[in-house]
């Protein structure tokens, strides 16, 4: 449940488990665990997918809408470059 919840939608798993450990509270820290495990998982996959669809999906948008400089990657002078070193872009 909570890596859907990570990726797909973004709702709080929180009630389900506060009542499967108000169930069975012996097994309250396994499934703590087991939740977190899920949750940094899904942030992991979340991540992936967005950088995969950033390539297929928004890069070609942004080239078409006119290729501003601020969505170059970084190293290539796009903005966080020019925080970091003003001019050398």
């Amino acid at each position: 449940m909570a890596l859907l919840e990570a990726t797909v939608f973004p709702a709080p798993t929180e009630g389900l488990l506060v009542a499967l450990v108000l169930a069975r509270r012996e097994r309250a820290w396994w499934l703590g665990g087991l939740a977190t495990t899920a949750s940094v998982g899904g942030g992991l996959l979340g991540y992936y997918l967005s950088g995969a669809l950033f390539t297929e999906v928004a890069r070609p948008l942004l080239r078409a809408a006119g290729d501003h400089p601020a969505f170059r990657p970084p190293g290539s002078g796009g903005a966080l470059r020019s925080y970091i070193a003003p001019g050398a872009g």
